[in-house]
C-alpha cells in the first residue's frame, strides 16, 4: 500500500473544496450541499490558523486523494476529534481508510499522548463505522436527527476510543498477524 500524508497547506485550498463539493464526499457530510468558494475560502483559512485543528492531505500512489483531520484538539485534557474522506472517485475498497487511520491513532497516542479519540459518523456510512469498530472503536452516542436533508433528516453514531482500548486492539492485531 502507497497510502501517506502531508501536511495541508494554503496551495491546497481549491483542490479541497474540490473534493468537498464531490457527491460522494457531500453524501456522508452533515450538510450534503454544495459549497460556495467564499464559504470554503473563510472555513479553509481558518482551519489552517486553528491551533485547535490539524490537518493532513492523504496521498495515494503519488497523487493527492482526500484529507483527514484532528478537531476540537484538548492538550489539556488530551482529547480530540478526527475525520476523514477520500476525495477522489473509485478509490473505495484500496485499503487508503484503513492505512490513514492507523496513522492517526499512532499520532494521537503515540506522538501526542492523548487518552482519546472521538469521532461522529452518519448512520448511513456503513463502511466508515465498520472501519472504526476494526480499530477498537466503540459507539457512545446515537445523535437524532444530525444530518437535515431534503424531507428529513440523518442520525450520526459517536464513536470514541481510548488509549487503554487502542493499545488492547493494536496488541491483538499484531498478534493475529503472527
Amino acid at each position: 500500500m502507497n497510502a501517506n500524508l502531508r501536511p495541508m497547506i494554503a496551495s491546497d485550498k481549491w483542490q479541497v473544496l474540490e473534493w468537498r463539493n464531490r457527491e460522494h464526499v457531500r453524501a456522508n457530510m452533515y450538510n450534503d450541499q454544495p459549497i460556495a468558494r467564499d464559504t470554503h475560502d473563510v472555513w479553509f483559512d481558518a482551519a489552517l490558523d486553528d491551533p485547535a485543528r490539524l490537518y493532513w492531505i492523504i496521498r495515494y500512489d503519488g497523487a493527492d486523494v482526500g484529507v483527514t483531520n484532528l478537531a476540537d484538539i484538548d492538550p489539556v485534557a488530551k482529547t480530540c476529534d478526527f475525520a476523514i474522506y477520500i476525495g477522489q472517485d473509485g478509490l473505495t475498497g484500496k485499503g487508503i481508510g484503513s492505512a490513514v487511520e492507523r496513522f492517526v491513532l499512532n499520532h494521537v497516542f503515540e506522538t501526542m499522548s492523548f487518552e482519546r479519540l472521538g469521532c461522529e459518523v452518519l448512520c448511513i456510512n456503513k463502511i466508515a463505522i465498520r472501519v472504526h469498530r476494526k480499530f477498537g472503536f466503540q459507539e457512545t452516542a446515537l445523535l437524532p436527527a444530525r444530518a437535515p436533508r431534503a424531507g428529513g433528516s440523518l442520525d450520526s453514531v459517536r464513536l470514541e476510543l481510548s488509549r487503554e482500548n487502542w493499545a488492547l486492539a493494536s496488541s491483538a492485531a499484531r498478534t493475529s498477524r503472527s
